[in-house]
């Protein structure tokens, strides 16, 4: 079953096109471990079990990430060439997955805009690389206010819309930050 794999560290899929967008939100749920548990599964398991959680009344932080735990929960995540992949599918990723390390969704679906790589940028503070190659809808304005505080790597290769001026700005505001533009060439102030 699904829940068997809660341990994995690193998941690596590619041409997912048969997974429609119903299957990845059902997969990030079931791959989700113990220590990353979806925000809106954690708050419901502490109602019914009076606060306790399912880690059985040991502290978590706030964002339902157990320090001590043995569980690491997905750091790297590949889906490459899924062409279900959208909005609400990035926004459960990151519900799920608040601690991935490394985030690669290249040539994603049409569905995939600002509203999803928000929800990535809001929730997975950990994130040193993303790599967003082909996502031809992003626009990159959620790129403007981002916090980003691990981000190393950021790969907009093929992305039609995203403003050169975000870019500039997000490169600006974090000179460490290595940005890969459409024609992939370094963003340079």
């Amino acid at each position: 079953s699904l829940e068997s794999l809660r341990d994995l560290e690193d998941l690596r899929l590619k041409k997912g096109h048969d997974f429609g967008e119903g299957a990845l939100l059902s997969l990030f749920e079931h791959l989700a471990s113990p220590s990353e548990w979806c925000q809106e599964e954690l708050g419901r398991s502490r109602r019914s079990n009076g606060g306790g959680g399912r880690n059985g009344g040991k502290k978590k932080q706030e964002d339902g990430w157990e320090p001590n735990s043995k569980k690491g929960g997905m750091r790297k995540l590949f889906l490459i060439e899924f062409n279900q992949l959208g909005d609400a599918a990035a926004h459960k990723l990151s519900e799920c997955f608040p601690h991935l390390q490394l985030l690669d969704l290249s040539w994603p679906s049409a569905y995939l805009t600002d509203a999803g790589l928000e929800s990535i940028v809001k929730n997975c503070n950990f994130v040193t690389s993303l790599n967003l190659t082909g996502a031809k809808r992003l626009q990159g304005y959620p790129l403007e206010h981002a916090a980003l505080p691990c981000l190393t790597t950021l790969e907009l290769v093929y992305c039609d819309l995203v403003d050169d001026d975000v870019l500039l700005s997000l490169k600006q505001r974090l000179p460490h930050l290595t940005i890969t533009d459409y024609y992939g060439e370094c963003v340079a102030v």
